[in-house]
């Protein structure tokens, strides 16, 4: 693979900003799967670097203030796809409706990794060793997906993860939001620790 690969460089790619959802899901639809979402980065720049994936077409949706929010409406909290892994662990709404969540947000890697990476960057991404699954799971959470302007579904998060790496979503899709039922259910998350690797993670409720 040459010194490029060595050094960590990626394959070329053409870099895009979205400034709004409408404008990211239009290229989006233009691109169709010769383009990937970047929202904080944290886990597709390192598989770009080492080139476990390729993509011709990056799409920086981090500057859509209009998905960092976290809410109450109704009988549900609800959590912006661009929220960091920092706010949610330090999100007061969070920690008094989903604290398995908040919890499971400070055991995610270091203060670096937080302070970029959001939660639906990493669904999106279905890392099988991504702390939200089991967490969100538990919660009977559920993601908002737009697929083309006016176009828009809901998922529950138990059934947008099909394997490694592979979820529900189209090529086309964006997830927007996390809704959280307000159940009542709080729990706690565990990591266990030998060697200095986690070795089980667990949901307690």
């Amino acid at each position: 693979m040459g010194m490029a690969y060595a050094l960590g460089i990626p394959r070329g790619f053409k870099y895009v900003r979205a400034s709004t959802v409408d404008e990211a899901l239009k290229l989006l639809n233009e691109y169709g799967g010769d383009a990937k979402v970047l929202a904080g980065g944290m886990s597709l720049m390192p598989m770009l670097k080492l080139r476990m994936t390729e993509v011709k077409y990056l799409i920086d949706i981090l500057g859509i203030n209009d998905l960092r929010y976290v809410k109450v409406e109704g009988n549900y909290l609800r959590i912006g796809a661009l929220v960091t892994h920092n706010d949610i662990a330090m999100n007061k709404l969070i920690n008094d409706n989903a604290k398995v969540l908040s919890e499971s947000a400070w055991h995610i890697a270091d203060i670096q990794v937080r302070n970029l990476g959001t939660i639906g960057g990493s669904l999106a991404h279905a890392d099988p060793a991504a702390n939200y699954y089991p967490a969100l799971i538990a919660l009977d959470a559920e993601v908002m997906i737009r697929g083309g302007i006016g176009t828009e579904r809901t998922v529950k998060v138990s059934e947008l993860y099909k394997g490694p790496y592979t979820t529900d979503l189209k090529p086309n899709e964006l997830i927007t939001e996390v809704r959280i039922p307000l159940s009542g259910f709080r729990g706690a998350f565990m990591n266990s620790l030998g060697g200095g690797v986690v070795r089980h993670s667990r949901v307690l409720s």
